[in-house]
């Protein structure tokens, strides 16, 4: 899920639930687009002036780098913006610069009800409002610590947020969890919800990868909470949060009805955190994917993965590099060139003219 438009709801016990709603922040972000599409057209005028150091991925040092560009005021990743890298990492990057652009199908549009009313049948959910950043994450941890307790009591639990340092690869990362349950044995699965619109047919191998590595990261983050790889030090640090801010009336409002003893944005993230490495709860040892038709309003497949953290480590590593500023935007490749036939941007992508003009170069070589 997006994360700026995730709402966030608060639990206890299973009865009672507060939704929090997060104001997505595109109105505040306009101007900051135009001047990063000046950016853009500057750093390509560099680039068509620097052939040699394009060719061997080289950056200007003028140019900040993208997480700088994209994601330095919020000081994190969501995972969806690495999902969105993985499958096309110039898509991605152009999502940023045209956000206006990206289409809100009505597919999209029935895919976000769907997981509403999935999470509507544990949680009855409100309204609550956020006055800060710091309200937010207060919110977020107050989240986690009543969701903790119904998993401790092997009661299901839908949209967890998780976050960390992947792999300590010094990039912050934040996600939601669609589902964790207990299986038939006592493991915890994570599932994840995939709606499609047709009515049986399994998403490409891409698409499966891409929903693998959403997961992993999901259970990467999710299995270092619960070894105490998170401190409270290095959340305030990487997200630019005040932890002596006093919480707004309406938080606290919140944290009184759940019986969380704070005042402080601190005092509820020590709890949280704390809580996480006091549980009994096992680790996530197994992902379902399932994917639910839109068409037949049920689930058709159900997959089931093995965790691989040296496959995702892998690709997080190549990905971050991107955010760090260590090389230039990367689109798909030639045998990938199918996932251009449905991108919004496919006209003015300028790595599809690249990728064509050295095909014509090589089509001119072998005359």
């Amino acid at each position: 899920m997006a994360d700026s438009q995730k709402v966030y709801d608060i639990c206890h016990d299973g009865e009672n639930s507060i939704e929090v709603e997060i104001v997505s922040d595109l109105e505040f972000n306009m101007l900051d687009n135009a001047i990063q599409a000046a950016i853009l057209q500057e750093s390509n005028a560099a680039s068509s002036k620097e052939t040699d150091n394009a060719a061997k991925g080289a950056v200007s040092a003028n140019i900040p780098a993208p997480f700088d560009r994209f994601r330095g005021e919020k000081g994190y990743l969501s995972v969806s913006n690495l999902v969105a890298q993985f499958w096309c990492e110039q898509q991605m990057e152009y999502n940023f610069l045209i956000p206006e652009q990206k289409p809100n199908t009505e597919e999209v549009q029935i895919g976000r009800g769907i997981h509403l009313a999935r999470e509507m049948e544990l949680y009855d959910l409100m309204e609550i409002k956020i006055e800060t950043k710091e309200d937010k994450w207060a919110a977020i941890f107050m989240d986690c610590l009543t969701k903790m307790a119904l998993l401790d009591a092997h009661q299901t639990v839908r949209e967890f947020p998780v976050l960390g340092e992947p792999f300590d690869l010094g990039v912050f990362v934040h996600g939601i969890i669609d589902e964790l349950h207990f299986n038939e044995i006592g493991q915890l699965e994570l599932v994840e919800l995939k709606t499609r619109s047709g009515i049986g047919r399994l998403p490409s191998k891409a698409q499966q990868k891409r929903t693998f590595l959403q997961t992993m990261l999901y259970s990467v983050m999710f299995n270092n909470l619960l070894s105490g790889k998170l401190d409270v030090a290095s959340v305030f640090t990487r997200l630019q949060l005040n932890g002596d801010a006093i919480l707004s009336k309406d938080i606290k409002n919140l944290a009184d009805q759940h019986r969380i003893q704070c005042d402080t944005l601190f005092q509820v993230t020590d709890l949280a955190l704390r809580r996480f490495q006091s549980s009994n709860t096992p680790q996530i040892s197994t992902i379902v994917v399932e994917y639910f038709s839109q068409v037949k309003n049920k689930v058709i497949n159900r997959l089931i993965m093995d965790l691989d953290e040296d496959w995702t480590k892998s690709k997080l590593n190549t990905m971050l590099s991107y955010w760090t500023g260590k090389r230039e935007t990367i689109g798909v490749e030639i045998e990938e060139a199918w996932k251009c036939q449905r991108c919004e941007f496919a006209d003015i992508c300028e790595w599809r003219m690249k990728k064509d003009e050295e095909c014509r170069r090589c089509g001119d070589n072998t005359k």
